[in-house]
């Protein structure tokens, strides 16, 4: 419906006679100043440093990773990380780095899911397809996707117990949530799954898990 502007006469007498939705001109005075004073406080107020992001390099979830864990998921596990979007981008890599050789012939496979509304994957996103994980060393797929701001989940399934670079349970914050004893922040979801194509969508009734394997993006454009 359409805002009809008044005077503060017809403000009122419109209001009497059951008008449309109207704005007195002296409500609008002082208006842009308002709205850019706004603005600014919630530019001062709501920032968020992870937009400010360098093209070109790799992004994770969580900084603090290490070398590789034995608590990690195995051979035949899907494996499935948040990741935070909070700008609109394109990444054109998708990686990990194995610490453990798995011998000749083994892979593992990398891809994204859609957040299915409630702090699980949920949509096959990509299927960014297999690395070799024969030896130890950074792997990377080329990529090119498209992820408007929201929550992903980067996932990890290999056919060897490779033992992937990890991310640090001690994190500050993860959509899992922790443990009831506080004591493990759960950074990942895993489902035992015959190694394979990405299964569409993410298999229901995933185990929380403070061990997750170090998957990074690059960021191709700012968008």
């Amino acid at each position: 419906m359409a805002a009809n502007i008044h005077t503060d006469d017809q403000h009122a007498a419109s209001h009497e006679s059951g008008g449309q939705d109207e704005m007195s001109l002296a409500s609008l005075a002082g208006t842009p100043a308002a709205l850019a004073t706004h603005a600014a406080e919630l530019d001062a107020h709501t920032f968020d440093r992870r937009q400010i992001m360098r093209v070109g390099r790799y992004f994770e979830e969580y900084g603090a990773c290490a070398s590789g864990d034995p608590n990690c998921p195995g051979a035949n596990y899907l494996s499935a990380s948040p990741l935070t979007i909070v700008r609109d981008l394109t990444i054109d890599r998708i990686g990990c780095i194995t610490t453990q050789a798995g011998g000749a012939g083994t892979h593992a496979r990398l891809g994204i899911y859609k957040d299915d509304g409630n702090g699980y994957p949920g949509e096959l996103l990509l299927d960014a397809g297999e690395v070799d994980v024969e030896v130890t060393a950074a792997k990377s797929i080329t990529i090119d996707q498209q992820l408007p701001k929201g929550l992903y989940w980067t996932c990890f399934i290999a056919d060897v117990d490779c033992e992937p670079r990890y991310r640090f349970w001690g994190t500050h914050w993860s959509p899992i949530g922790h443990s009831s004893s506080y004591y493990t922040m759960y950074l990942n979801w895993k489902k035992a799954q015959a190694y394979g194509a990405l299964p569409d969508p993410f298999p229901s009734g995933a185990s929380a898990d403070g061990h997750a394997p170090g998957i990074t993006v690059r960021i191709k454009s700012l968008d």
